[in-house]
């Protein structure tokens, strides 16, 4: 039994990312407990179907985020296909 939760975001809310949610619910021991989406309204509206209570428009490290134990980043792809740089 794991008695410690490890704590996880997901970072780019598209199209993969209820698959990756209903993943990590799926897993003993792990907690989603943010989202983040470059856009706010897809953030919130994934926080809202997750059961999410933060939702962020960008990925910035916060005290509040700087407590997670692992992000799930889905953005990077996208981005890159845009030719945005990304950082990691």
């Amino acid at each position: 039994m794991i008695t410690t939760s490890l704590r996880s975001a997901i970072i780019g809310c598209g199209s993969i990312g209820p698959t990756h949610a209903g993943a990590l619910r799926q897993i003993e021991g792990v907690e989603l407990v943010a989202v983040a989406d470059v856009l706010p309204e897809r953030a919130q509206e994934r926080a809202r179907k997750f059961n999410v209570v933060n939702a962020y428009s960008s990925a910035l490290i916060t005290p509040e985020s700087s407590r997670r134990s692992v992000a799930t980043i889905l953005a990077i792809q996208e981005s890159a296909r845009r030719g945005k740089v990304v950082r990691v």
